[in-house]
């Protein structure tokens, strides 16, 4: 038994690897994306930033907002197209194991967690629940992308503003004391 699940863990290491290094390359081209952007919109921020100089006075609302643009137009649209698609993990478990889900206990903490799941879930698997049943992915009506977009929408929103508050912080900690007592 033990020799068996080494060999699936083996098996799975092997196949998620090389998906999540091609995921962490796309990962890695936004994010020079999103570098370069504010490097040609507002320099003086990123070279503040290298040098350990505040940058309180320098203005970020351009930059929010064509953050919150792309925000808009990634989670919004884009999402219709890369949402239809199993990610690295599920494409690796189903090399592995012929599912895209592993089987789970019908007892126990997990069961207990996964129906909580079910009940808090808003949006599972991108779709809006009708008479707590998702509605299936399949379904050719204006609604098959509202969920999809919803969920896009407020996943990049909720980045996006995790982004600001942690720069907002940032900004405030970096300040010169003297004008803190201000």
């Amino acid at each position: 038994m033990r020799i068996k699940m080494y060999m699936q863990i083996t098996s799975f290491l092997l196949v998620m690897q090389p998906i999540h290094l091609a995921i962490g390359l796309v990962e890695g081209i936004a994010t020079a994306g999103v570098v370069s952007f504010i490097w040609k919109a507002r320099p003086e921020i990123l070279d503040r930033t290298m040098h350990d100089q505040p940058f309180s006075q320098v203005p970020v609302r351009n930059i929010i907002a064509g953050l919150l643009a792309a925000s808009v137009l990634i989670g919004g649209v884009l999402s219709w197209y890369s949402s239809e698609h199993p990610d690295g993990l599920e494409w690796s478990i189903r090399k592995v194991t012929g599912n895209t889900e592993i089987v789970s206990p019908s007892e126990g903490v997990h069961d207990k967690l996964a129906r909580i799941q079910q009940k808090t879930s808003y949006l599972p698997d991108y779709t809006f629940k009708e008479n707590d049943a998702e509605v299936p992915s399949n379904q050719e009506t204006f609604g098959t992308y509202t969920g999809t977009t919803l969920s896009g929408l407020i996943g990049g929103l909720l980045v996006l503003a995790c982004g600001v508050l942690i720069g907002l912080v940032l900004k405030k900690r970096n300040q010169p004391v003297c004008s803190r007592q201000n």
